[in-house]
């Protein structure tokens, strides 16, 4: 689908949300495979966005005049008229010093779909709201209006709002446009506030008012490289709900405790449970590490763990993941990184994956002061396991932190020991508020879900939609008692 995101930016300061909004929803469109052009008016410095959405293309086509903040009572002012027929009309310049512009029937033809950004609801871009109104659009264009202001409560009387202020309170006539707001709960009293003046338009309900949510995507939002950004999202990080991640050195496997580890990643996935385990093995590009990895790989299948399903080494992913079939633009394998992460993995991209952890397990045999467990309990929320045969791990963590005996006297294939370990520890993670707000908030807020159930469908009404994308999502609740 061709979409054009039709705004007044003409600056990209991230300190002003609605700038991250419209980056982030190009992005996440592109990402989805529409034709996405972000069109801002014709004073934009395209150098000031931070990081460009891959796929969008930029066109600073858009007219800019000076805009007023209008009170509802405060009558159209002289100049009203011309910013609107700038608008609509461009400046009509074919050549010479001052840029020509374009008008909004010309920008947006050709397109399937139009969003805009406050362009309908905000005080200061009435002359933008009449100017879209005004103009020949296509019947078949579907047009999606994004209101960022909550209305007015109470909401002004009918009494007292004169034109052009009337504009705010009138739905779109076209017959292919949607209102869109930012949450359920306010969705209804804007519906209402765009039928309280008399118009030829439609008077809409709340359910015709669309409801999607600022995404806020993690990887951008913790500087994720793109190579890590594509192991999590080839792993599906985001949608388990146990997240390890374990530094180590290869040749050290079974001293650091991997096959503890495997272990207990087999009893939560046979509990029902959907674990995935991230094994950030260093120096694993000498001849001799293959031996290790393959003991490594013997031990995960006899645990039944299975690699790219329920964890993953680093040294092997990128290659493991070509050789799935998956798609390589979005793995954005390049010559420079080969196969992978071989002899070790850059430092900003372990504390990236960290950040993505929900539990650090530290089953090592040994340690004296520990980098790989201050760095896990640096790095967000997370749950916190440790060997409690080792004595000096206890002088880092706190008290209330969980120990189990790990070291090898215990045989792996003790499958008693590890189903009551597994179970105690998630005894005590389910029961974490922390993880459990942290885990929300990534799939609340997870750009894919909201394509997926709010935005994509508002985009094909045509499909039908998942009959729960329109409910309000619940937190999740805990059984009386819960440790908060």
């Amino acid at each position: 689908m061709k979409i054009a995101i039709l705004t007044t930016l003409s600056d990209f300061h991230l300190g002003y949300s609605i700038c991250g909004v419209v980056l982030d929803q190009a992005r996440l469109l592109a990402r989805h495979g529409h034709d996405v052009t972000l069109l801002v008016n014709r004073f934009f410095n395209p150098s000031h966005i931070p990081r460009a959405p891959f796929g969008v293309r930029l066109q600073a086509i858009l007219p800019s005049t000076d805009l007023h903040d209008y009170r509802p009572d405060e009558p159209e002012r002289p100049e009203f008229r011309a910013s609107v027929d700038q608008y609509k009309f461009g400046n009509g310049l074919a050549d010479g010093d001052q840029k020509r512009t374009v008008g909004y029937a010309e920008a947006t033809a050709g397109y399937d779909a139009v969003i805009t950004h406050d362009l309908m609801f905000s005080t200061w871009f009435l002359p933008c709201n009449a100017a879209l109104r005004e103009i020949e659009r296509p019947a078949g264009q579907r047009w999606l209006h994004f209101a960022h202001s909550a209305p007015s409560d109470p909401l002004p009387q009918l009494e007292g709002i004169v034109y052009p202020s009337t504009l705010r309170f009138t739905a779109d006539p076209h017959p292919n446009a949607t209102h869109v707001y930012l949450n359920h709960r306010d969705s209804a009293r804007y519906a209402h506030s765009l039928g309280r003046v008399e118009h030829d338009g439609p008077r809409l309900q709340a359910d015709d008012v669309g409801v999607v949510y600022n995404s806020r995507d993690i990887f951008r939002l913790h500087g994720f490289s793109r190579h890590a950004e594509a192991l999590a999202r080839d792993c599906d990080l985001l949608g388990r709900d146990i997240v390890l991640v374990y530094p180590f050195s290869t040749p050290r496997w079974r001293a650091k405790g991997v096959d503890r580890l495997l272990a207990l990643v087999a009893e939560w996935k046979r509990g029902g449970r959907n674990p995935f385990l991230v094994l950030v093995n260093a120096h694993a590009n000498q001849k001799k590490d293959e031996r290790y990895i393959a003991q490594m790989l013997r031990e995960a299948d006899a645990q039944g763990v299975e690699e790219a399903v329920d964890f993953a080494l680093t040294s092997r992913w990128a290659e493991t993941a070509a050789a799935r079939g998956s798609d390589e633009d979005r793995l954005e394998l390049t010559p420079d990184n080969g196969s992978g992460w071989l002899h070790s993995v850059p430092y900003d991209d372990v504390v990236a994956l960290q950040k993505l952890a929900t539990m650090f397990v530290f089953p090592t045999e040994s340690e004296n002061c520990s980098l790989v467990l201050a760095e896990a309990m640096l790095t967000g929320n997370k749950l916190c396991v440790v060997n409690s045969e080792v004595p000096s791990l206890w002088e880092f963590v706190p008290k209330s932190t969980l120990g189990y005996r790990f070291k090898s006297e215990i045989p792996i294939r003790n499958p008693a020991y590890y189903r009551d370990v597994a179970r105690e520890i998630l005894n005590r993670y389910d029961r974490d508020w922390a993880i459990a707000a942290s885990l929300h908030a990534r799939k609340l807020y997870d750009p894919d879900r909201i394509y997926e159930t709010q935005l994509g469908p508002l985009l094909a009404p045509e499909k039908s939609p998942d009959p729960d994308a329109r409910r309000e999502p619940k937190l999740i609740v805990f059984p009386a008692g819960a440790r908060k």
